[in-house]
């Protein structure tokens, strides 16, 4: 296992354990909802880049996904501009 993939594990554990939620808790179930997002979407572009490769539909389809996505996932991912200190 990864060291994120550890640390995520860890820290959702001791969301288990919380009784009282607190701005704490708040904070790092977001953070964990947003850490699960990113993988989501760096998990489709990892599927997606590796079936450009096949011959056939299969590569043809995922050509087309990535062209149709043009990179609104990665800016969905990243947030919006005023997040990324783009005011």
């Amino acid at each position: 296992m990864c060291e994120p993939c550890i640390h995520v594990r860890a820290a959702r554990a001791e969301l288990a354990r919380t009784e009282k939620p607190t701005f704490l808790h708040d904070t790092m179930a977001g953070l964990l909802r947003e850490i699960e997002r990113q993988r989501a979407t760096l998990d489709w572009y990892a599927d997606k880049a590796k079936s450009c490769r096949l011959i056939g539909a299969g590569g043809d389809e995922a050509r087309a996904a990535l062209h149709d996505d043009g990179g609104r996932r990665a800016r969905e991912a990243l947030g919006s501009d005023k997040c990324a200190g783009k005011e």
